[in-house]
């Protein structure tokens, strides 16, 4: 279930308003209290919730999963919109199946009490004259407990919308509902919309920090080192977040950027091969690859089938039933590899892989000319890439260039190997002044790494 919520601050004096008629035949039912105790659930260094992820229990509700904001999805900002998965279970142990869900976050790391709330909870439901919810307002008074004692109290109100209402407006937001009852909450006092969650707020600054692997700002005179940890942190932290959405979407996009961050960290690892250590790197594009390959079977044959029923849509009647047929039969394929695809991410491999991964993002084993300036040595090993696309380009007809990036629908365009200049994207995260024609400037160390490799992009 896909939660949208707004959260706003709230003072000792506001008392929450009439409700009714705030949007067209809204009714406001009768205020409820109830009485909430729950317990957040992480790791010893607050890891989920640095990813945006909650885990609780709650007395009387069972076990709640909230999963972060998906990435580039519009609405961020006051409107909070994540996905909530509810497990049965007591309240000792979180369930196997919740787990499985967060597993390449928590790893090989344990899961601990790290916040319990106690909360005195005021509920307004509105429904329209049928009868069907439309929101449900609450005013939640929060103490954050330490043992017996009450390490601080908050005061927020919440307004969250059923999926099925969320009207979205112009910038993708379920505003139909939403803005007419923040209006009236502010009329009467509220403050201003804070999206932080509640066990975010109990846990002070420490949930506020980065997540375990984040890109470092990288500057025009970073070595090199900076920049490949900085390129490998950014696909790592993509991998780690599109893998509950993997796991519980079913969402075709979900594995598309699983894939591609899978693909990069192949391609950043073979770019920056010259100042990595080649008995690091092998093992690790070894594994990424058996990786990309069990994502790669879903992915292309659900890139086939959406093709597929598109053109089934324009065959004559009679040819319905064939079409089915076929459909049904690549449907149950790709079920199948689904599965196997949940057990090779449910594999101590992946697992093991995930933890190399990680170590790579925050401290890759580079040779020493990878401590020089990357303005310098860092251009030198896109010089071939550079040559091949600026050949390439060359022997096009300018139209040609035009139809071919202007369409998206040419064969495999969702599954295209790795070019040469998609290789040498990572290299543009580096500000550079210049680029150099050849390769007589670099190190003999580089030059020799990169010979014995995969052989010298330059002249020298």
């Amino acid at each position: 279930m896909l939660e949208r919520e707004v959260k706003l601050g709230a003072g000792p004096a506001f008392h929450l308003p009439d409700l009714g008629g705030v949007v067209d035949g809204a009714v406001a039912g009768t205020p409820e209290v109830l009485r909430l105790e729950t317990v957040y659930h992480d790791t010893p260094d607050l890891r989920l919730a640095r990813w945006g992820v909650s885990l609780r229990h709650r007395a009387g509700e069972g076990w709640t999963l909230k999963l972060a904001p998906r990435p580039g999805v519009r609405g961020a900002g006051a409107v909070l919109e994540r996905s909530e998965l509810t497990y049965a279970g007591g309240p000792k142990k979180p369930p196997a199946a919740a787990l499985a869900v967060i597993r390449a976050l928590v790893r090989r790391s344990s899961l601990v009490p790290v916040a319990r709330l106690s909360t005195i909870r005021r509920r307004v439901r509105l429904t329209d004259p049928s009868g069907d919810r439309l929101a449900e307002v609450v005013d939640d008074e929060v103490s954050v407990r330490d043992g017996r004692r009450v390490a601080t109290r908050f005061r927020e109100i919440e307004v969250e919308v059923p999926e099925a209402r969320a009207a979205h407006d112009a910038n993708g937001q379920p505003r139909a509902v939403l803005d007419p009852l923040v209006s009236r909450l502010r009329s009467a006092g509220a403050g201003a919309p804070d999206p932080t969650p509640k066990h975010i707020r109990a846990l002070g600054p420490r949930a506020l920090e980065p997540p375990e692997v984040s890109p470092a700002k990288v500057l025009a005179d970073s070595p090199g080192r900076e920049v490949i940890k900085n390129v490998l942190a950014d696909s790592v932290a993509a991998l780690l977040r599109h893998d509950p959405l993997v796991r519980t979407s079913g969402d075709p996009e979900a594995i598309h950027q699983a894939r591609v961050a899978t693909r990069k960290l192949r391609s950043h690892l073979r770019t920056f091969a010259p100042l990595l250590d080649p008995e690091w790197i092998d093992p690790l594009r070894t594994e990424l690859g058996w990786l990309g390959l069990a994502l790669g079977a879903v992915r292309d044959r659900e890139v086939l089938l959406e093709r597929l029923r598109e053109r089934a849509k324009g065959l004559p009647e009679h040819d319905h039933r064939a079409a089915a047929s076929l459909l049904g039969i690549l449907e149950k394929e790709i079920s199948d590899l689904r599965k196997k695809l949940m057990a090779d991410l449910d594999s101590e491999r992946y697992i093991e892989l995930l933890e190399r991964m990680v170590g790579a993002s925050l401290d890759p084993a580079t040779l020493p000319d990878a401590e020089l300036a990357g303005v310098g040595t860092l251009p030198l090993l896109a010089t071939g890439s550079w040559r091949r696309l600026r050949s390439a380009i060359r022997q096009l007809p300018m139209q040609q260039i035009r139809s071919f990036i202007a369409s998206a629908s040419w064969p495999n365009a969702h599954a295209t190997p790795r070019r040469p200049w998609r290789r040498s994207r990572a290299l543009r995260r580096q500000p550079l002044r210049k680029r150099p024609r050849g390769c007589r400037r670099c190190s003999a160390s580089t030059r020799t790494a990169s010979r014995r490799r995969r052989g010298c992009a330059g002249q020298g």
